[in-house]
């Protein structure tokens, strides 16, 4: 196995460790909002835009959208939160 390939799994398990543990952080508070009778946004997304707010760049949201999505959230309403942040 190749030396970038050992690099790109490593970083990969890293990745998925850390979307994992923030998940179950994020899970009671996905869940509320999941079950709310009233959106206040299309799929939810001004929620989920809340969290993307606490990351700093790029890699930031990409981790807090998979987190996310590994909790519950509503997939639309994450990628919808993600392109603003994103500036698309």
């Amino acid at each position: 196995m190749k030396q970038s390939e050992i690099r790109q799994k490593a970083a990969d398990a890293l990745f998925e460790s850390l979307t994992d543990d923030l998940a179950k952080d994020l899970q009671p508070e996905v869940k509320k909002i999941e079950n709310r009778k009233i959106k206040s946004t299309q799929n939810n997304y001004g929620d989920y835009l809340r969290f993307m707010a606490c990351g700093t760049d790029r890699a930031a949201w990409m981790i807090i959208g998979r987190a996310l999505v590994k909790a519950g959230a509503n997939v639309s309403g994450v990628n919808a939160a993600l392109k603003i942040q994103l500036g698309h």
